[in-house]
């Protein structure tokens, strides 16, 4: 998926990891992903490691693949920016008898997150879920203390469901979850919006938004 400012390309860890170890200011990447039910990252080759484990698929179609016709992959992608990749996003919870997505895994360097090329790695990814997949419903959550995250959800157009209390433990410690969705009713009116912002008008006066 490539935009203007930034390409949502297949995770390939061992290209991937090194540059993402450094982007997310290697052992502070704990400080990102604990809710996430990581373990404590220690070391370049653990984070690697790490996301083998992730993107393991034992050869199989995901079902993003088969939705959309295509070669097996990983619903896991790199967020790439200049040719550096600076974050990590996936697609998740993905149940095709009710067309719902959770967009998950959503892991953002301090040098990406609240940028233009943020924004669009994510209307990048809706636009996948909702115009080409055809998903009535995209979920996601993060942690009800983790501001930025929740206003770049609702600069994205979902809206706050709720707060889960004491959804998770992290390290010891109960941790609420803020829980967002936008529905396929919604998203023209969001998608707009972030077109507005990102091209000042529709996509297709934008450079081509093409497959990487």
């Amino acid at each position: 998926m490539m935009g203007r400012y930034v390409t949502n390309e297949m995770l390939i860890p061992k290209t991937h990891g090194p540059q993402l170890w450094e982007a997310l200011g290697g052992t502070e990447l704990n400080d990102y992903v604990g809710f996430m039910n990581w373990p404590i990252i220690s070391s370049e080759s653990e984070f690697v490691g790490h996301l083998n484990q992730m993107t393991k698929s034992g050869g199989k179609r995901s079902l993003i693949d088969r939705l959309l016709s295509r070669p097996a992959t990983s619903d896991i992608y790199a967020i790439v920016r200049d040719g550096r990749a600076l974050g990590i996003r996936a697609y998740r919870s993905i149940d095709l008898n009710h067309r719902t997505v959770e967009s998950g895994r959503v892991i953002k360097s301090r040098s990406l997150a609240g940028t233009l090329a943020s924004l669009e790695s994510t209307y990048l990814a809706m636009v996948r879920a909702f115009d080409e997949c055809g998903f009535r419903r995209w979920e996601s959550e993060t942690s009800a203390e983790n501001i930025a995250a929740r206003r770049s959800m609702e600069k994205s157009g979902l809206t706050l469901e709720g707060i889960a209390r004491s959804a998770r433990q992290v390290h010891g410690r109960d941790c609420d979850l803020a829980r967002y969705a936008i529905t396929a009713d919604d998203w023209p009116k969001a998608k707009a919006a972030m077109e507005r912002k990102l091209y000042q008008g529709p996509a297709m006066d934008s450079p081509a938004l093409a497959e990487h």
